[in-house]
């Protein structure tokens, strides 16, 4: 990646959405409402902590301080293409987004035929 990006060019609900992954750590986000491209605490998302009991991999860090991990990028990447929607699902593992399921969107019904709308008023 040639520009990286830094937690200080953060939107404050994105910085917030970070935050809450890394202290996760490993477990699930779900149903998190997205905004114009932004994540949304309104109504909150569910969260869930997966417990390990045994010893485990620490937390990576990053390269730089500051630095996103390529995974976060990608997550905000997939909000700004959502736009507005529903993230139904963030899995996080070592403190990073691991898997994501979003819902997608309906696609509009199609319009009657003409054929349909002649037969119609033919009636």
């Amino acid at each position: 990646m040639q520009d990286a990006l830094h937690r200080d060019g953060l939107t404050p609900t994105t910085r917030r959405l970070l935050e809450l992954i890394e202290r996760i750590g490993f477990g699930r986000i779900e149903n998190l409402w997205v905004r114009s491209g932004e994540p949304s605490f309104d109504p909150p998302p569910r969260v869930l902590r997966d417990l390990r009991l045994k010893p485990g991999p620490s937390a990576p860090a990053t390269n730089r301080p500051g630095e996103l991990k390529d995974q976060f990028v990608q997550l905000m990447r997939l909000l700004r293409q959502l736009g507005d929607g529903v993230v139904e699902l963030i899995e996080v593992q070592n403190s990073l987004p691991f898997r994501v399921v979003l819902e997608e969107p309906q696609l509009p019904t199609s319009a009657p035929s003409p054929t349909t709308q002649q037969r119609k008023h033919s009636r």
